[in-house]
């Protein structure tokens, strides 16, 4: 899974693209299908207005390949993905890719096992 986070203020890699540091950058949006192409996405590239809401000023644009690509347009946040107007959303949304969802308590390091249960029932050797 590759998530990408992009401030449509970054001064440093534009997000739009284009020279910055000595470079020419690719746009933010071109970036991530070119991963998800890499990553064996088949399709076309998201156009920007079919991007969806994450919520206020944050728009997701996913892609599903071998593996999926996410991208995170950032209204008006620079070039720091923890900038205070977006850090909270940063902050739970690596938190519940990394642990899962808070939503859905039975991940699988914390559902019930058979194997405890088994062993309890059955005699020692």
């Amino acid at each position: 899974e590759f998530i990408y986070f992009h401030g449509t203020s970054d001064r440093t890699v534009p997000y739009e693209g284009g020279r910055s540091l000595g470079l020419i950058f690719i746009g933010a949006q071109a970036t991530t299908y070119a991963f998800a192409k890499a990553f064996g996405f088949n399709g076309a590239q998201i156009a920007d207005g079919d991007g969806v809401e994450a919520q206020s000023g944050v728009t997701k644009y996913e892609y599903n390949g071998a593996s999926r690509v996410v991208h995170y347009k950032m209204e008006g946040m620079g070039h720091n993905a923890f900038d205070a107007l977006y850090r909270d959303f940063v902050q739970d949304l690596i938190k519940t890719t990394i642990e899962g969802s808070s939503a859905n308590p039975s991940t699988p390091s914390q559902s019930p096992s058979t194997p405890p249960s088994s062993s309890a029932s059955s005699p020692s050797a």
